[in-house]
C-alpha cells in the first residue's frame, strides 16, 4: 500500500505553507463558534468504505456508535463546515468526510476546528485518512478494521489498536511529528503493517504472545528495543514462528528515533 513520495512530499509541503504563511494573503480570523452533531445509521450496510480528509484541526476517533458514526465538529470559520457524504449500494457503504474550504493562506489566533468521529462495531471497515496539519488521537482497538491506510502531514499522531481479530493491513505515514503506536494487544490475524515517518520518533509498542516480525531503515537518528532478536535482517520476538497470527511490520524514518518495546514492564533494551 505505499504510495507515490512525490505526491506526498508535495502534498506536505503544501500543507506547511498553508499552514505558515504570514503576510501572504487574507489571514482566516475566528467568527462565532459552531459546534454541530451528525448520527449516521448503517442503511442495510453489510461493510463500509470511509474515507477522512482534513487540511487542518485536532481530530479524535474512537468507538462507542450504537450504529454507524456519532461524530461532533467544532470550529469557527465557517468555510470550514464539514461536508459529509454517505452512499450505499450493493450492501457496501461508502462514506466521505472532508473539510470543506482550506484555501485561507493564513490563520489568526483563536481559530478552532476539531473533530471528534464515534464508528459502530456491526460491520467491518476499511479506512483510509488524510490529515494536513493538526494533532490526532485515534483507538480502533474494539472496532472491526481491516484496513488502514493512513497519511499525516505535520503534528503528533497517537494510535492505539490492541490487538485484531480483522485487522491485515495497517499504512501509517507522517511527514513531521512524534508517532505512537500500540499493538499490544491480542491477535488472532496476520498483520502486515509500514510505518514511515519524516521527521519524528516513532514509538511501538508490541505483543508478546503474537509473533513479531519487524524491519527497520532509518536515516540520522537510533534505533532501540526491548524483548526483540536478532533473526537475520529481522528482529523477532519469542513468540515468532510459533505462535497463530504474526504481524510482519516495515519502520522507516528519516530523521529521529525508533523505539520498539514488546509487552509491559521490561527494562532491558539493546541500541543498534
Amino acid at each position: 500500500m505505499k504510495r507515490d513520495n512525490c505526491r506526498r512530499i508535495m502534498s506536505f509541503v503544501a500543507v506547511l505553507l498553508v499552514a505558515t504563511s504570514v503576510g501572504c494573503g487574507e489571514t482566516a480570523k475566528p467568527g462565532d463558534l459552531v459546534e454541530e452533531t451528525h448520527f449516521l445509521g448503517l442503511e442495510g450496510a453489510k461493510r463500509i468504505k470511509a474515507e477522512i480528509e482534513m487540511a487542518i484541526g485536532e481530530l479524535t476517533i474512537g468507538g462507542g456508535s450504537d450504529d454507524l458514526l456519532d461524530a461532533e465538529f467544532t470550529y469557527n470559520i465557517k468555510e470550514w463546515k464539514p461536508i459529509i457524504d454517505y452512499r450505499v449500494g450493493r450492501d457496501a457503504g461508502e462514506l466521505v468526510i472532508r473539510q470543506r474550504d482550506t484555501k485561507t493562506s493564513s490563520f489568526g489566533r483563536g481559530v478552532r476546528c476539531e473533530w471528534d468521529l464515534r464508528f459502530g462495531n456491526k460491520v467491518p471497515m476499511d479506512i483510509s485518512m488524510e490529515v494536513g496539519a493538526g494533532e490526532c488521537r485515534m483507538d480502533f482497538e474494539d472496532l472491526p478494521v481491516s484496513g488502514l491506510d493512513l497519511s499525516f502531514g505535520a503534528g503528533d499522531v497517537d494510535l492505539i489498536i490492541g490487538g485484531s481479530n480483522t485487522l491485515t493491513d495497517l499504512d501509517l505515514e507522517a511527514g513531521a511529528g512524534d508517532i505512537m503506536l500500540d499493538l499490544s494487544g491480542d491477535w488472532n490475524v496476520d498483520l502486515n503493517a509500514w510505518i514511515k515517518a519524516g521527521v519524528g520518533k516513532i514509538t511501538i509498542h508490541l505483543p508478546a504472545d503474537a509473533g513479531v516480525r519487524v524491519t527497520t531503515s532509518k536515516g540520522i537518528g537510533k534505533v532501540s528495543m526491548s524483548g526483540l532478536m536478532k533473526k537475520g535482517s529481522h528482529y523477532v520476538n519469542e513468540a515468532y514462528g510459533d505462535s497463530d497470527a504474526t504481524l510482519d511490520i516495515e519502520v522507516e524514518t528519516g530523521v529521529g528515533a525508533i523505539e520498539l518495546r514488546v509487552g509491559e514492564g521490561r527494562e532491558e533494551s539493546i541500541t543498534i
